[in-house]
């Protein structure tokens, strides 16, 4: 059953005492744009306990489409199966020995899991195949974190021994996580002597190094053999508080700063707790142990969920605060685990499809109709399910491909890096209110995500010019709307962004391109897309000039919308929606 959204104010603790439009105790629920979804109840996924204190779960994709779950404990790891929980752990070298203040950090990487603990050599275990895990191979250092970041498998927080501390990063060879002989088919290491020590590398096409007291970018360079990765500094004078206290959704990430929460893109970080929480949270945390707040980021859904100890007499992390990156609105929960993580399982799925079997049966057999008849039925349901499953791995393969395109076109581009993620979340915060429904939120997603994909096909000397651009060169940029749409329109599981990267540059009363077309003739999310784009690069930094303030961008798109630019029934909803958040505010997700 959908649920009922439920209207409240806005859960505001800093101003609720002095203004009634605002909330102060909203609780176990998520969210909305105006109003709150119940907060679900932790159901039991396995019928039996883990044996031993819970610490880590991950879920793992397997070559037929599944998913297979992964936990440990201070001593063993193990997999979930119908029969309960099997002991995977190495057949050599004895128990592990997880400390009391960590956690095991799993990543998967091709066909295998690679786990690893401060205390501990890396282990890992073939999805498929795997009985057990084992060492893996290369002489890797211990690490308390582990993450794939395209074609490097990346190891922090790494044990003082060996050469390496805790400053450290190691990434592996390319397309190898067996390789780990530094100068080798690119692996290589990174200290970085100020910050403090290294919690954690994340991230995506844009990676990041989060330190206790400083961000920095990370981006690959192709074809350069001394300098592999670029590192910049982001944020020089905090990082994450905790250990476990980020996490990343595409090229953003969400950390947890020793005074509240911030998200980064790129080299933009924005503090998305503002006054609303922070001070709440920094109340209501167990103080001595925020060095282990947990941070889980929504596969599918826009929201981010930091758990914590609320007191020192707190057996287990029993709150939970949720940022809704869609609205930029915040909720708080009160649900008490051991560990969180994410099930990314197909298992319900499948249980659905053998429930309607067996009432198929249970209905069928009296009437005589026989068991074939059931499966007749049946039969097509797992045929469907299968369809389903290759459906999603084409739609994410062709996302795959087209975000290492938007990546390459960024990194032409130095200062549009981000500029593709922030345009997609503008334009599915806009379509909220402009009241869209969830699938068109869904094309606004991707169709931000890829509008300048076009860009492509446009010169380097032409797309890069630093100068006034010629009549002629003008011409060869206007041609990126239409090179965009000639490259989605063979990917039919993106066909539906189309219109949006075909025709985000037409203007409201007709001067636009590529057709010129002219008011509600140019289809609606192009329109709230278009508004998006022009916000976003009025207020990022560009070689000729310094990023506009929010004011100063919101008044000149004003003269243009009055000129006739921009629809004006949505420029009032998104002036109305960008006016609603925090001075300093900008996207802090990538998925609506």
């Amino acid at each position: 059953m959908k649920p009922t959204p439920i209207e409240f104010s806005e859960w505001r603790p800093d101003v609720a005492t002095l203004d009634t439009k605002f909330a102060s105790e909203v609780e176990n629920v998520f969210a909305g744009v105006n109003s709150y979804l119940p907060f679900p109840s932790l159901l039991p996924y396995s019928l039996t306990a883990l044996p031993g204190r819970a610490c880590g779960l991950y879920s793992a994709r397997t070559a037929t489409g599944g998913w297979k779950i992964y936990a440990g404990t201070t001593t063993k790891l193990y997999t979930w199966s119908l029969a309960g929980w099997v002991d995977v752990s190495r057949t050599v070298g004895g128990a592990y020995n997880v400390p009391p203040t960590e956690l095991w950090s799993f990543e998967q990487s091709g066909s295998h899991v690679v786990a690893v603990n401060i205390n501990d050599v890396p282990q890992y275990i073939d999805v498929d195949a795997g009985a057990n895990f084992v060492v893996l191979p290369g002489s890797p250092p211990r690490a308390g974190h582990v993450r794939q970041i395209g074609d490097f498998l990346f190891l922090s927080r790494l044990d003082n021994s060996g050469g390496f501390n805790n400053r450290c990063i190691i990434w592996s060879a390319i397309n190898d996580i067996t390789g780990w002989t530094i100068g080798l088919n690119l692996c290589d290491m990174q200290e970085f002597p100020d910050g403090g020590p290294v919690q954690g590398v994340m991230g995506a096409e844009i990676g990041y190094v989060v330190q206790d007291r400083t961000i920095r970018t990370m981006q690959f360079l192709p074809g350069d053999t001394t300098f592999i990765f670029n590192f910049s500094r982001a944020l020089h004078d905090r990082g994450s508080i905790s250990k476990f206290g980020f996490n990343s959704i595409g090229n953003v990430l969400y950390f947890v700063a020793e005074d509240g929460f911030y998200s980064a893109s790129g080299q933009q970080v924005t503090p998305i707790g503002a006054d609303k929480v922070n001070e709440w949270f920094l109340a209501n945390s167990d103080v001595n142990r925020r060095d282990v707040v947990h941070c889980i980021a929504g596969v599918n859904k826009p929201r981010v969920v930091w758990v914590f100890h609320a007191s020192s007499a707190s057996p287990t992390y029993d709150k939970q605060i949720i940022f809704d990156w869609s609205n930029g609105r915040w909720a708080k929960a009160s649900v008490p685990a051991q560990v969180w993580g994410l099930l990314a399982t197909t298992g319900p799925a499948y249980i659905g499809y053998g429930l309607i079997g067996f009432l198929f049966v249970v209905l069928w057999i009296p009437a005589q109709v026989g068991w074939f008849s059931a499966i007749l039925v049946l039969a097509p349901l797992f045929v469907a399910r299968w369809a389903f499953a290759q459906y999603g791995d084409e739609l994410q393969a062709h996302e795959r491909t087209l975000r290492a395109l938007v990546t390459a076109v960024e990194t032409k581009e130095p200062h549009n890096a981000g500029h593709s993620e922030r345009v997609s979340y503008y334009a599915s915060m806009l379509g909220a209110a402009a009241g869209v429904s969830p699938e068109e939120r869904d094309v606004l997603h991707y169709g931000g995500l890829f509008h300048d994909i076009g860009k492509i096909a446009i010169r380097d000397d032409v797309l890069l010019k630093p100068g006034k651009l010629t009549p002629a060169e003008r011409l060869e940029i206007q041609r990126h709307p239409v090179a965009g749409r000639d490259l989605l329109k063979n990917m039919r599981t993106l066909e539906t962004a189309m219109p949006i990267v075909y025709h985000h540059h037409e203007r409201y009363d007709g001067s636009g391109y590529p057709e010129g077309l002219k008011g509600d003739s140019i289809p609606l999310l192009a329109r709230v897309a278009s508004i998006a784009d022009v916000y976003d690069a009025l207020t990022t930094k560009r070689p000729y000039r310094d990023a506009m303030t929010r004011a100063e961008a919101l008044e000149l798109m004003a003269n243009e919308r009055n000129k006739g630019w921009h629809d004006p029934g949505l420029f009032d909803l998104f002036l109305g929606v960008i006016e609603s958040r925090p001075e300093g505010f900008l996207p802090g997700g990538e998925e609506a």
